[in-house]
C-alpha cells in the first residue's frame, strides 16, 4: 500500500511540476495529521461525519475540519468524498477527498485535491495523498504531496 500511495504522489509531483509551474512555485508536504470526530454543523454533510483536527508543521500547518459529502459501502470497504479545509495564520485551504475505508481493519488511504484557497493560498493547486488509521476518537495519519502556485504576480512564495 505505501508503494502505491508513493506512486501516486510521485504521479501527481510531476503533472504538477511540469510545464507552467517553476520549481521554486511548487512546495513539498510531507506532515501527519491527527483528527477527532465532532458533530457537523446543519447541512455541513448529509452523512453527519465530521472531524476537528490538527496538521503540526510544514506548509499547512494549522487547524483542519473534515465533513463527508458521499459515502458508499461494503463490509470490506467504505469509499466516500469529503471537503477537508486547512486553516493556517496564513488563509485557508480547501481541499476535495477522495477515499477509502477498511471497516475491519480501520486503515484508509485517499487522494486530495486542492479545489480553493484564501490568503497565501488563494492561487494554490495541488494533490497530497494520505494514509492511516482510525482511532478510538477519530484518525491519525500522513499528507504526502505537492502544492504549487500558479500566479506569476505572487511568485508562489
Amino acid at each position: 500500500m505505501r508503494r502505491l500511495l508513493t506512486a501516486v504522489s510521485a504521479l501527481a509531483t510531476g503533472v504538477l511540476a511540469s510545464g507552467v509551474a517553476r520549481a521554486d512555485q511548487c512546495k513539498a508536504v510531507d506532515t501527519t495529521i491527527v483528527t477527532t470526530f465532532t458533530p457537523c454543523a446543519p447541512n455541513e454533510g448529509p452523512f453527519g461525519i465530521c472531524t476537528d483536527g490538527t496538521i503540526p508543521s510544514g506548509l499547512l500547518a494549522g487547524n483542519t475540519r473534515f465533513a463527508v459529502q458521499t459515502m458508499t459501502g461494503t463490509d470490506t470497504g467504505v469509499m466516500y468524498t469529503g471537503i477537508l479545509t486547512v486553516t493556517t495564520r496564513s488563509g485557508t485551504v480547501q481541499i476535495r477527498d477522495y477515499g477509502i475505508l477498511n471497516p475491519m481493519t480501520g486503515a484508509f488511504s485517499e487522494i486530495e485535491q486542492v479545489i480553493g484557497g484564501t490568503g497565501r493560498f488563494k492561487h494554490l493547486t495541488g494533490m497530497v495523498v494520505s494514509q492511516g488509521i482510525q482511532t478510538a476518537t477519530g484518525f491519525s495519519g500522513t499528507l504526502v504531496g505537492t502544492l504549487c502556485h500558479f500566479n506569476q504576480g505572487h511568485g508562489g512564495k
